[in-house]
């Protein structure tokens, strides 16, 4: 909610966000791909023994959250289990952090497969696959002040942007 009005005072002039926003004509926007989001392990984690959504809600989870004036607050991470049936583990504001949380125990994440991808190609993190929830892809846009961005720079990035999130 506050991209819009920060953008408009001069903060930034490229922006990447996963709804869609009101922009007014002075920028452009374009959707380039999805986020998708998938529940975590360590790969030898004994959720593997039996990966159902009950055995699942036996794990901690690491739980997102973040900073306000008002203190720290939930976020959302998008997982199908609601968080008032997860057994609450440690808390972090980053996917990065998450994923270090859980290689190193027996917590489970529900985060973005492009902040977890180097984990899951070294193998040293495993997408647990329950059948019965639904996929989580969330739309990735790309949007630029054009006065200040180039068109080609915009198309370049563009590119750039679906290329990692294929």
């Amino acid at each position: 909610a506050q991209f819009v009005p920060v953008a408009l005072r001069g903060a930034f002039q490229v922006c990447v966000h996963t709804q869609e926003l009101d922009w007014p004509r002075t920028w452009s926007s374009e959707q380039v791909g999805y986020l998708r989001w998938h529940l975590c392990a360590r790969k030898d984690h004994p959720v593997f023994e039996k990966p159902g959504a009950r055995e699942v809600a036996k794990y901690p989870f690491v739980f997102p959250v973040y900073w306000t004036q008002e203190g720290f607050r939930y976020g959302s991470d998008q997982c199908p289990l609601p968080m008032a049936k997860r057994v609450r583990g440690v808390e972090t504001t980053t996917a990065a952090a998450a994923a270090e949380i859980v290689r190193q125990s027996d917590h489970l994440a529900f985060v973005p497969e492009l902040a977890v991808r180097p984990y899951l190609q070294r193998g040293e993190l495993m997408i647990v696959p329950v059948t019965s929830w639904r996929p989580v892809a969330q739309p990735v846009f790309l949007s630029v002040k054009n006065d200040v961005v180039k068109q080609s720079v915009f198309e370049r990035l563009q590119v750039l942007c679906r290329k990692e999130l294929a």
